[in-house]
C-alpha cells in the first residue's frame, strides 16, 4: 500500500529526547511547581504562551486552537490558564515537583495522526521501550475531536522515525 505524504506532513528521525509531533521552545526564565501551579521567576508567560484561559478543544474545526503544553525533559503537562507573567495553572501536577527547571513550550498541534518506526532496538516512545523495527501510532479519538498530544520520544538508545499526518 502506497502512502501518500501532503506537503506539510513530516517524517521526522528522533535520536535525542524530544517531543512529538511538535518541536518545542525553551521558555523564558525558570519555573517552580506546587502540584497543578506554576510559579516562574524571570518567565513571559503572557508574552510567550499567551493569556487566560486554554481550553481543551471541543469540535473538529477547533482542534489545533488553545492546546499548549510544557516539557520538563521527560514529561509533558497540558497547561490550562496563564495567570499572568510569573503564574500559570497544568491539567495535572508533574510527578515530581519542578525546582527552578528551565522548562520548554510546546505549541498546539495541528497533527492528526503519527506513526513510528523504530529504526534500531532502544528508543522509547510513550515510555515503551522499543526493538527494532517496532511500530505504532496515534491519532484523533474516536469523536474526532482530539489532536495527537505531544508525546515524549527518546532516541537517545536507538532511534525513531515519526511520520506525522496533518490537518491541511
Amino acid at each position: 500500500m502506497a502512502t501518500t505524504q501532503y506537503k506539510n506532513d513530516r517524517i521526522d528521525t528522533y535520536t535525542t529526547v524530544d517531543t512529538a509531533p511538535d518541536r518545542y521552545q525553551t521558555l523564558t526564565g525558570t519555573i517552580s511547581t506546587n502540584g497543578i501551579f506554576v510559579t516562574g521567576v524571570g518567565t513571559l508567560f503572557t508574552t510567550e504562551i499567551g493569556g487566560g484561559d486554554i481550553q481543551p478543544p471541543m469540535t473538529a474545526t477547533k482542534v489545533f486552537q488553545d492546546r499548549s503544553w510544557l516539557f520538563d525533559g521527560t514529561e509533558v503537562r497540558r497547561i490550562t490558564a496563564v495567570v499572568d507573567d510569573t503564574h500559570l495553572t497544568l491539567e495535572e501536577a508533574f510527578t515530581t515537583p519542578l525546582v527552578a527547571v528551565a522548562v520548554k513550550f510546546v505549541r498546539a498541534s495541528r497533527a492528526m495522526q503519527m506513526s513510528y518506526l523504530a529504526l534500531t532496538a532502544g528508543g522509547i516512545v510513550d515510555g515503551n521501550t522499543l526493538i527494532a523495527s517496532e511500530f505504532g501510532g496515534f491519532g484523533l479519538a474516536s469523536d474526532g475531536t482530539v489532536c495527537v498530544d505531544p508525546i515524549v520520544i527518546d532516541g537517545t538508545g536507538g532511534s525513531v522515525r515519526v511520520n506525522k499526518f496533518y490537518f491541511h
